[in-house]
């Protein structure tokens, strides 16, 4: 598999197509493997290849928790943008967001 990778921004993880065609192709031999089966096990069929998917995907991209995948986001701009989301809709609130959104531009 060709695993070149365009992204500039994140040169580490391989691109998109990449991860889509190792993930057709895993799940693709996994469900020859799959012995057959009467139609009623239709719904075991679809469960394997979910999984297969899922497996093929979490090896290209690797697994990361929930608060490690954006790691270039500081925790200052994280609660800024959490503070900003938190105003009240209106225009008599635009400046209190527009100085929020300096100190993002900033902190970044």
């Amino acid at each position: 598999m060709n695993c070149t990778n365009t992204n500039k921004l994140m040169p580490h993880r391989p691109s998109r197509g990449a991860i889509s065609r190792f993930a057709l192709i895993s799940a693709y031999n996994r469900t020859e493997s799959l012995p057959n089966a009467p139609p009623s096990d239709v719904n075991a069929y679809w469960d394997e290849i979910t999984t297969s998917l899922h497996s093929a995907g979490n090896f290209a991209c690797g697994t990361a928790p929930p608060g490690a995948r954006k790691h270039w986001i500081s925790d200052r701009t994280v609660a800024l943008l959490k503070s900003r989301s938190n105003i009240p809709a209106g225009p008599e609130h635009n400046p209190v967001r527009g100085i929020i959104r300096r100190q993002v531009k900033l902190s970044v």
